[in-house]
């Protein structure tokens, strides 16, 4: 047993298992290497070193297909999620994953930096961490060496807010189901896929309330219904035609408005906008009023209010009005 350093904080160490010499990286500091060579004597005695997970010889390519199959019964982002798996496939292959190194890692992020901003490489870093950190738990690899890998510091972009002369001009160059969604999504905050499956037994036109399930959060919330979209669900949707709310005209779902609203937003002359930017233009809205931060949290069913913090930023005559204040 030894331990060695192969590069400045780069420590390994040196043991054998069942005769079979084995090497392992065990951290940035000699301390760091001293606890693990010392957990893997221990672990050599009481017979409790798991050679499968040591050895790591699953190809990443055979476990990727394996990690798709778990992910797609319960992670709602499979879909999202589908597409950076193929790009971290088509890099690493058939290369074991005990073989996956910080150095690997680092060249595939800086490949796709080539391609894609850094926010993007972010998420496909935080997919690639929790598929190894998987790995790590089914016992198909000893440890993962995402660790020691930091996310790109990104600079927070400023967020797009509709004003009322951009939402007239949106609403007139819309067609009809779209013109719906967009006034429902000015006035709930509601993501897309919320209301593109939003069904009529869980809205209330007695009671002026929508129950959002199947949420991000897998929390359900409830909203409530202002005057403006009570008048657009009453009359302006034939109630009872689908179990959805917001359909096409022969009362099927509606897969995707993409098109359609890429459409309405050239034929506007609105730039650069996006069905997305109508949530963060209800949050931002709500704040302006006054509208306390913990309600709006509330309504867009945020879990963490630094999200909603995110998403509300207070217009700059708020900011002067709050400074003025300290003068009265």
């Amino acid at each position: 047993m030894g331990i060695y350093q192969k590069r400045p904080n780069y420590y390994m160490i040196d043991y054998y298992v069942d005769g079979r010499r084995k090497r392992e990286y065990a951290g940035r500091t000699r301390t760091q290497a001293r606890y693990k060579l010392e957990k893997r004597r221990i672990e050599i005695i009481e017979g409790k070193l798991n050679l499968q997970a040591l050895n790591g010889k699953t190809p990443f390519k055979i476990f990727a297909q394996d990690y798709s199959k778990m992910s797609k019964g319960y992670k709602r982002s499979y879909n999202r999620e589908k597409v950076i798996m193929n790009h971290l496939v088509s890099f690493f292959r058939e290369k074991p994953l005990s073989r996956i190194s910080l150095l690997d890692i680092e060249n595939y992020r800086q490949e796709r930096l080539n391609s894609v901003s850094k926010s993007t490489v972010n998420r496909e870093t935080i997919v690639l961490r929790h598929m190894l950190n998987t790995a790590v738990k089914f016992k198909k690899l000893l440890y993962s060496p995402m660790r020691d890998i930091k996310q790109f510091k990104v600079q927070e972009r400023s967020l797009r807010v509709i004003t009322r002369e951009e939402e007239k001009k949106l609403l007139e160059a819309s067609c009809n189901h779209l013109k719906k969604l967009i006034i429902a999504a000015l006035n709930t905050g509601m993501r897309l896929g919320e209301l593109l499956n939003l069904e009529w037994k869980n809205v209330d036109l007695d009671k002026n309330t929508i129950t959002v399930t199947g949420t991000k959060s897998n929390k359900i919330r409830i909203i409530p219904i202002n005057n403006k979209l009570k008048e657009t669900l009453k009359y302006g949707i034939n109630i009872g035609s689908s179990e959805r709310v917001f359909c096409d005209e022969n009362g099927n779902a509606i897969k995707s408005i993409k098109t359609a609203f890429n459409n309405a937003v050239r034929r506007s002359g609105i730039k650069r906008c996006n069905f997305h930017q109508l949530r963060h233009s209800f949050a931002t809205r709500l704040v302006e009023r006054g509208v306390n931060i913990v309600t709006v949290k509330e309504l867009l069913g945020h879990s963490d209010i630094r999200t909603t913090m995110r998403y509300s930023h207070p217009a700059p005559e708020y900011k002067k009005q709050a400074v003025e204040a300290l003068l009265d």
